[in-house]
């Protein structure tokens, strides 16, 4: 049986497009302090400095399915409450959701109470949000087959180096690895998502930087 693999990080682009909200908007959460990526450099300026984990990436679907009903202010308050049970936030907790407002099972009484009023409000199908965001990452993901065992260079991506097509891999890193005494099969253990012939592309490469 193949063992799936799992995708632990992603760019802010990838985040876009995964979870329907704008860099910019990712960017101005980030600055505002309502939601950090869980890899972020101090220096914030620097490229890739906003690296998110597959568990913002679930946050981040929750808030985007919130903020179909509750204004982003009001949502800036729900997590000040919510900081007080778990520091998972909105990925630690049963919510619902109804008109403007966010419900959550206390986790004391086992009832579920609306953040800021106490009423009782609509289940969100938080399943159904997380079974979503996993084909999105599988799609994201997914090469052509037809990509497979070769190389490219693309401007604006890995600032213009060559890497394995279909992939955000240098031919330099896989290069490296080679250099320093890693076999073809332990190459594969460090970029699971390659090939065989992958790796043999990039070491039969003849303009990689």
């Amino acid at each position: 049986m193949t063992q799936k693999k799992v995708i632990s990080a992603f760019t802010e682009d990838q985040v876009s497009r995964l979870t329907g909200t704008s860099v910019w908007q990712l960017r101005y959460w980030d600055r505002t302090d309502f939601f950090c990526p869980e890899y972020g450099y101090e220096e914030r300026r620097a490229p890739f400095s906003r690296i998110y984990s597959y568990l913002d990436l679930v946050s981040l679907k929750v808030i985007s399915r919130l903020r179909e009903k509750v204004p982003l202010q009001r949502l800036r308050l729900v997590k000040e409450k919510l900081r007080q049970f778990t520091p998972e936030l909105w990925r630690g907790l049963t919510l619902w959701v109804d008109d403007r407002d966010v419900a959550f099972v206390h986790p004391h009484t086992g009832q579920p109470e609306q953040v800021l009023t106490g009423q009782k409000i609509m289940e969100l199908p938080l399943r159904e949000t997380l079974d979503d965001l996993d084909r999105g990452v599988e799609e994201l993901f997914r090469r052509d087959h037809s990509t497979v065992g070769q190389v490219e260079q693309q401007r604006r991506v890995m600032h213009n180096r060559r890497v394995i097509a279909g992939t955000r891999v240098p031919v330099s890193a896989i290069l490296a690895f080679h250099e320093t005494g890693y076999t073809k099969d332990q190459i594969l253990e460090e970029y699971p998502s390659l090939t065989r012939q992958d790796v043999e592309a990039a070491l039969a490469d003849d303009h990689a930087a």
